[in-house]
């Protein structure tokens, strides 16, 4: 019982951050996000549990994205998942998360990766015809990078530090 009602918190709040992103920060210039803090979200969840478990988690805010979004299915699920394992190729290969440094920089290296395989898909959508709306490098631009960089940033050291101080009430909190 109480991993249905932890699952189901864990889905309502993703829920809740898919909702918020796409109601109330997004910023509708050719369909691209400003604030996309489900990165964020999904790194914690591989971080606390495992990857097996972010990536169920990516398919599913991947697929919510994709739902609300105008864009062609696909356009969000697929570059959540690939940079996903991308971040897990590289988090494999560290030793320890211990340190703020070491998850800004997959956070860092995540988002960019999301967002250069959103513009791989988006250009191949639209090579074959599949997909109306074109993202390109002038809807990505470096500045909204920049400001997603510097955002996801501060969540994730208000997330870091909050689960520093919560490892010592709970287990689920080990990774830090």
């Amino acid at each position: 019982m109480r991993s249905f009602f932890s699952r189901f918190l864990l889905f309502l709040s993703l829920l809740f951050i898919i909702l918020l992103q796409v109601s109330f920060f997004s910023i509708f210039s050719g369909g691209t996000e400003k604030f996309f803090f489900v990165i964020v979200f999904l790194l914690f969840i591989m971080f606390v549990s495992s990857f097996q478990v972010a990536l169920a988690w990516a398919l599913v805010a991947g697929v919510l994205l994709d739902f609300f979004s105008p864009l062609n299915v696909g356009t969000f699920t697929l570059p959540l998942v690939l940079a996903l394992v991308f971040c897990f190729v590289i988090f494999r290969s560290l030793v320890t998360i211990q340190t703020l440094f070491s998850v800004l920089i997959l956070l860092i290296i995540t988002t960019l990766a999301f967002y250069a395989i959103v513009l791989v898909v988006s250009w191949l959508f639209w090579v074959f015809r599949w997909n109306v709306f074109f993202i390109g490098f002038s809807d990505i631009s470096l500045y909204n990078i920049l400001v997603q960089l510097a955002l996801n940033s501060i969540l994730a050291t208000v997330g870091f530090y909050g689960f520093r101080g919560l490892k010592s009430r709970f287990i689920w909190a080990r990774h830090f």
